[in-house]
């Protein structure tokens, strides 16, 4: 056999590894819930529009994180979505694999998750709509639910303010929005439900303030570290600058 014909063969291996194994991981988790709940408050002082329908060129927030779950191949996509969303422009209507889920009354993001995960199956990906990883792997973030429970995708953040490094009355340095060297959530997670030890979901509550720290408690919640961009549109500022980015 020539060296050509054994790299060739290498190649052709490689491709079809790659494909049994992306197989496999969509045929155990083919479907996502997205919480599109929240009033956006930070938001409402510059425009009336709910966050999730922010437009983002000819997309909307909302259509541009239930798009990338479909180019990751997940089957379907619940939206969990407070009347005014529901009811608004999402520009899913043609997406025959959205669902949306409308929330009636405020149920934090623990009774949205519940709502979600009625249709969405045992072991599904969950994120805030506000929330984009564009770069991310939402099946490692699977892969790690499914042996341990469920997982959260975490990054580093970035100060958003200008640090000052000072000594008396002098200042010795500024850095403008440095990055911290610590983990935090991404508003992204993976459950499998037949893993986590019983531990329920309360129609009622935060997510953050009384499921996670119970996973975690029990040794049920993997971390899956990302580096990549994330994008978090807590105030209008960022949405500016999201929309700037998209634009050019």
């Amino acid at each position: 056999m020539t060296t050509t014909q054994i790299q060739t063969n290498k190649i052709q291996l490689t491709a079809e590894t790659i494909t049994k194994v992306q197989t496999r991981v969509v045929e155990k988790m083919v479907n996502a819930i997205i919480l599109a709940g929240g009033q956006g408050l930070r938001i409402r002082g510059e425009t009336e529009i709910p966050k999730p329908l922010l437009p983002l060129g000819k997309e909307t927030i909302l259509s541009k994180q239930a798009r990338w779950f479909l180019s990751k191949g997940f089957e379907k996509i619940f939206i969990v979505a407070s009347p005014e969303v529901a009811d608004g422009d999402t520009k899913l209507e043609t997406e025959n694999q959205v669902q949306i889920i409308v929330e009636k009354e405020r149920q934090g993001t623990a009774g949205a998750m519940k709502l979600g995960m009625e249709n969405a199956g045992e072991i599904y990906y969950l994120c805030n709509v506000d929330d984009l990883v564009q770069d991310s792997i939402p099946m490692k973030l699977v892969e790690k639910a499914e042996k341990f429970g469920a997982a959260i995708l975490a990054g580093k953040p970035r100060l958003q303010f200008g640090r000052i490094y000072s000594r008396g009355d002098l200042v010795l340095n500024f850095k403008e929005k440095p990055g911290l060297d610590f983990w935090v959530s991404c508003g992204h997670y993976a459950f499998n439900l037949n893993k986590m030890n019983g531990i329920e979901i309360p129609s009622q509550g935060s997510l953050e303030e009384t499921v996670l720290p119970k996973l975690s408690k029990a040794r049920k919640l993997a971390i899956e570290k990302y580096r990549g961009k994330w994008i978090t549109i807590s105030n209008y500022k960022d949405y500016m600058e999201l929309l700037k980015a998209v634009e050019t």
